[in-house]
């Protein structure tokens, strides 16, 4: 039981599933054809776990310091049944990109397999550049609805407000595993200055979302209201508090609010 409850932490279901997110909730509310948008999203959804076995595959010495309580510093699963697992899950998101995704757009389902195997040279040999890497792999969903949808300026502007989000929690998230990561530039910056420029980052990316938009119907106004209000409580943890962990968690629950603006 311990080692199943392990292999399931080890995907991150809650993080797999809002890249599933983005691509299935937008697809369904503009098709109507669930089935359809269903097949389109399972490859993002293995992706998604492939990137964050791989990840903990990659970052076990660094997990250390920063996040004992993950299943491999932990032990609560083995390497070897870890890489076992990374492998199924990469086949799957290989084998359903082939047969379920069009093959005008499954080009950047596999740039987001490519970039997930190459994350461990970036971490290792070009530190400095992780947070916007992440970032982009990120925003590749809000991508590939171009494809799928009609592209228009508001939608690159959307993509742009996605990346400029998660390029701010890219850099939080840096600050709080600053102890056990390779030293880098950015750890010359104070982690307050940092987290600072990660807020305006974030909000930069809300007014991107106003502008984009010629009319806001009721409930983008409360779900630009709810990001808002989240962003207060985000900057509350983390300057007042110094509860980092927390206003991370605070910016992937913003995330998933902001998937009404890829609709």
């Amino acid at each position: 039981m311990k080692v199943l409850r392990a292999a399931i932490e080890i995907v991150r279901p809650g993080s797999s599933l809002l890249l599933f997110a983005m691509l299935f909730v937008p697809l369904v509310a503009r098709s109507h054809d669930v089935l359809t948008s269903l097949w389109r999203s399972i490859p993002m959804l293995l992706i998604g776990m492939c990137t964050f076995i791989a990840n903990d595959l990659d970052d076990i010495e660094s997990d250390k310091v920063n996040h004992p309580e993950r299943p491999l510093p932990s032990r609560n699963i083995s390497q070897i049944l870890a890489a076992a697992l990374y492998f199924v899950c990469l086949a799957a998101a290989l084998l359903t990109t082939r047969f379920l995704v069009p093959s005008y757009v499954a080009f950047f389902y596999y740039l987001t397999i490519t970039l997930t195997i190459s994350y461990r040279y970036i971490v290792a040999f070009a530190p400095l550049v992780k947070a916007p890497y992440c970032a982009a792999t990120i925003a590749i969903p809000a991508v590939i609805l171009l494809y799928y949808n009609a592209s228009t300026p508001t939608a690159y502007r959307v993509v742009l407000a996605v990346f400029a989000f998660a390029l701010g929690r890219e850099l939080c998230m840096d600050v709080v595993d600053r102890a056990g990561d390779a030293r880098s530039v950015l750890h010359r910056v104070e982690a307050d200055a940092v987290a600072i420029h990660a807020f305006v980052l974030q909000g930069a990316s809300l007014l991107l979302i106003l502008v984009s938009r010629a009319k806001l119907d009721l409930w983008a106004v409360m779900d630009l209201a709810a990001i808002t209000g989240l962003s207060a409580v985000a900057l509350v943890c983390w300057f007042g508090f110094r509860q980092r962990d927390r206003a991370v968690e605070v910016m992937k629950v913003q995330l998933m609010l902001g998937l009404y603006f890829l609709i």
